[in-house]
């Protein structure tokens, strides 16, 4: 895997843990369901598996660009029709930023690579 691409899922590693932690200890969350509280979780582990990837803790780290780009797309789409059909913004938006970040950040790291290589 190329420097770029692990440094971008290093990136998006830290953005979804600090996202799943602020979700997690944020005032408007106290009162959330389990299953809210679960899927908050999972950001947090997705951002701790995707980060050890991108720092090279686990083998199979090109697997891990590509599960965050679905992700990040899926989400995207998810939130974005979610918050279309009148979901509550103080929980959706987060996601929306987080997921629209992580494309972002995906987006860079291809692009300086193809830029190294030109």
């Amino acid at each position: 895997m190329t420097y770029h691409r692990t440094t971008a899922l290093v990136v998006v590693g830290w953005l979804y843990v600090v996202t799943g932690v602020t979700m997690l200890i944020a005032p408007f969350f106290a009162f959330q369901a389990a299953g809210g509280l679960a899927i908050n979780g999972l950001v947090l582990g997705l951002g701790v598996v995707v980060l050890a990837a991108g720092a090279g803790l686990l083998r199979a780290a090109p697997w891990a660009w590509s599960l965050t780009l679905a992700i990040a797309l899926s989400g995207v789409f998810v939130t974005a029709a979610r918050l279309w059909t009148g979901g509550a913004p103080e929980g959706l938006v987060p996601a929306l930023v987080t997921n629209l970040l992580t494309l972002l950040v995906l987006w860079l790291a291809r692009r300086a690579r193809t830029i190294a290589v030109d």
